[in-house]
């Protein structure tokens, strides 16, 4: 290697395999959500822009579901301010404003186990927290989503089956 002494980086020619499709980014993005996402998502498509396309970093190019161009009002919410309600950069680009955080539905139950370092606003609530029963029951059959749980449905089908006997 002594030999490539006084030779800068910049004299040599180097490509990576991914460049054609960065390069590729640069006419913009298809603005319209594919119609193979479910309805819920594509009303949230590309309406923030992409952090890692802002430190040049997305992979994803234009297959990627935020925007890939500056705009102010769509900036993402700062991670520090949300973390901490503060930012010292001084030309920070993100928000700072807590208003696009959404809820914590842990802490809306009564107890989040990430505390303080929560990525969602813990939001101070006038009705008390769920029980710990009802708290139980989140995200088993039968909560909010009609299905009877296990325990039900055996109930259930102990009384057809005492029903059926008294009928004959």
């Amino acid at each position: 290697p002594s030999g490539l002494r006084g030779i800068a980086m910049d004299d040599f020619e180097v490509e990576f395999d991914f460049e054609d499709e960065l390069n590729a980014d640069v006419g913009g993005q298809p603005t319209e959500a594919p119609q193979s996402m479910p309805a819920n998502a594509r009303k949230n498509y590309r309406q923030t822009v992409c952090r890692h396309w802002l430190r040049g970093l997305c992979m994803k190019g234009n297959n990627c579901g935020f925007l890939h161009q500056f705009d102010k009002q769509r900036m993402p919410t700062c991670r520090f301010y949300a973390k901490y309600n503060e930012c010292k950069e001084p030309d920070c680009p993100f928000k700072h404003s807590l208003e696009d955080v959404k809820d914590c539905n842990m802490f809306k139950l009564g107890f989040c186990i990430h505390g303080p370092n929560c990525r969602y606003r813990h939001a101070p609530t006038s009705q008390p927290p769920a029980t710990v029963a009802e708290a139980a029951l989140i995200g088993r059959p039968g909560h909010l989503h009609g299905a009877p749980s296990h325990m039900q449905r055996y109930q259930m089908a102990l009384a057809k089956q005492q029903s059926e006997a008294g009928r004959e």
